[in-house]
């Protein structure tokens, strides 16, 4: 993931309490410091900051890569830098974000379930390059089905969908997401128009966080 050097101490470190953590977030801030407080700690985490949270902070680490993380790379490409107000969820709202107060954000995770993967093909004879030819005839689907379960749920009004995807996904190839859009396209349609649906997302973006590459899908 890309990074800003910055000079300045991070607000966020590897000693950050789950609580402490939360409560950063939790309060309403401007895109331009929501931006700061992730890139301060993003720049923290070339050292070992983000495998510390992994194995300590559980939560955390899965909100940076869940939700922060897709988020700013949503803000960047949107240029909403400035001033505009921002308030992450924190799980204790029904959305992920809002901005402005006006523009709610809503984020899934799609990703190959690899042990699974791993059980179909065999330890023994799988490699890199087979999972880079095989896995993304699997993503399509599990795109699909993220976004079905999203629609199951009730959202406000004028709320986005951030999927989030990682280079494990997309092995950092740009046709790779771009397939999927063309395929998965004509079936949003289809998905908005079933009886059981509650929620109809006004734009639905493709994100790896990996290398910051956002990509609309509807």
């Amino acid at each position: 993931m890309n990074s800003t050097i910055r000079d300045d101490e991070p607000i966020i470190t590897s000693s950050t309490s789950t609580a402490e953590f939360e409560k950063i977030f939790s309060k309403e801030m401007s895109a331009e410091e929501f931006i700061n407080i992730f890139e301060n700690y993003e720049n923290y985490s070339k050292s070992n900051a983000l495998e510390v949270m992994q194995k300590e902070h559980s939560r955390i680490f899965k909100c940076f890569t869940d939700e922060l993380a897709p988020l700013e790379t949503f803000l960047k490409y949107r240029n909403i830098i400035g001033t505009e107000r921002i308030r992450i969820g924190m799980k204790e709202l029904r959305w992920d974000a809002y901005i402005n107060n006006e523009k709610y954000i809503e984020i899934t995770v799609a990703e190959l379930p690899k042990e699974s993967f791993y059980r179909k093909h065999g330890y023994d004879n799988i490699n890199r390059f087979i999972l880079a030819r095989k896995a993304p005839t699997f993503m399509k689907d599990i795109i699909i089905n993220r976004i079905i379960e999203k629609t199951e749920k009730e959202y406000p009004e004028n709320t986005t969908l951030l999927v989030r995807l990682t280079d494990r996904e997309t092995f950092e190839v740009d046709t790779h997401m771009e397939k999927w859009i063309s395929e998965i396209r004509p079936i949003i349609s289809d998905i908005f128009s079933r009886p059981k649906i509650k929620s109809k997302f006004s734009e639905i973006f493709l994100i790896d966080i990996s290398r910051n590459v956002t990509m609309k899908l509807y």
